[in-house]
C-alpha cells in the first residue's frame, strides 16, 4: 500500500525570543546564529533522509520558520509554499505577519497562499478548537493537493506541531496532549489510504507515527531544548 502522504514536521530553529527575555513577546522573532547553523544541519539531514527525499516544502510565514526552511529548499532545489495555516498556535487576535513584499526579499523561490497579502496577513486564533480545526485543514490540504506517495516537509512551530500530531492521530481537542518538539527537530507522520481496514492485531488507524522530536542530525553543541518546554 502506497501512503497518501508522508508529513515531515520540522519545528523552526532557535530564535531570538527564546534566548532574550526582552523579546519574549515578539511573535515574529528572527533566528539566532545558533538557529541559522541548526537550519543548515537540518538541510543536510533532510537531503539524506532515511525516509526518502521530500518533494514539497510548505512553511509558516513567520520568519523563524521560513528562514529555517530556506537552506533545505536550496539543498533540495525546491520552492517553498508559504502557508499561513502553519503559523504558531497563538490565542491572541489582531496580530499581523509580514507580507509578500518583505518575505520575497528573503528567498526568490516562494509561492504564497492567497491569505498572505502584499503587506501582511492576520495572525492568531480565537480558541484551542480553532487551532485544532486549522491542523485538520492542513492534513486535508496535504491529502487533496499533493496526491498518493507525496512527501512534504512542514516547517512550523512547537505548539502548532503538537496540534498537527494530535489531529493526525485523532486526539480530541477536549483532551489535548503536549508533544515536546525541540528546535530544528524532525517528526514524521505517515497518513495511510483513507478507509484502510485493520488487519490482525492492528486496528484501522488515521496515521502512523514514525518519529517524534528527532534531533540526532544536530551536532551536540546545536541541541538546544527549548527552555519553555
Amino acid at each position: 500500500m502506497i501512503p497518501v502522504v508522508d508529513l515531515i514536521l520540522v519545528r523552526h530553529a532557535q530564535c531570538q525570543a527564546q534566548v532574550d527575555a526582552g523579546l519574549l513577546g515578539d511573535h515574529d522573532s528572527e533566528l539566532t546564529e545558533v538557529g541559522h547553523r541548526q537550519a543548515v544541519a537540518l538541510a543536510v539531514a533532510l537531503r539524506e533522509s532515511r525516509f526518502g527525499q521530500p518533494g514539497h516544502i510548505w512553511s509558516s510565514p513567520l520568519v523563524r520558520a521560513l528562514d529555517t526552511a530556506i537552506p533545505t529548499a536550496q539543498a533540495l532545489g525546491l520552492p517553498i509554499h508559504v502557508h499561513p495555516e502553519l503559523r504558531e498556535a497563538q490565542p491572541s487576535r489582531g496580530l499581523t505577519g509580514r507580507g509578500r513584499r518583505e518575505l520575497s526579499r528573503r528567498h526568490d523561490q516562494l509561492s504564497f497562499d492567497p491569505a498572505v497579502g502584499d503587506d501582511g496577513w492576520e495572525h492568531g486564533d480565537a480558541s484551542y478548537e480553532a487551532m485544532t480545526a486549522r491542523a485538520d485543514r492542513i492534513l486535508m490540504s496535504a491529502r487533496q493537493d499533493l496526491g498518493p506517495g507525496a512527501r512534504v516537509v512542514l516547517f512550523t512551530h512547537g505548539a502548532f506541531g503538537g496540534f498537527l500530531i494530535s489531529a493526525a492521530v485523532g486526539i480530541p481537542p477536549a483532551t489535548p496532549s503536549w508533544f515536546v518538539l525541540d528546535n530544528a527537530s524532525v517528526s514524521v507522520l505517515r497518513l495511510p489510504e483513507p478507509g484502510r481496514p485493520g488487519f490482525g492485531m492492528f486496528p484501522p488507524h488515521r496515521a502512523q507515527i514514525l518519529v517524534v522530536n528527532e534531533v540526532e542530525h544536530l551536532p551536540g553543541d546545536l541541541r538546544k531544548p527549548d527552555p519553555l518546554d
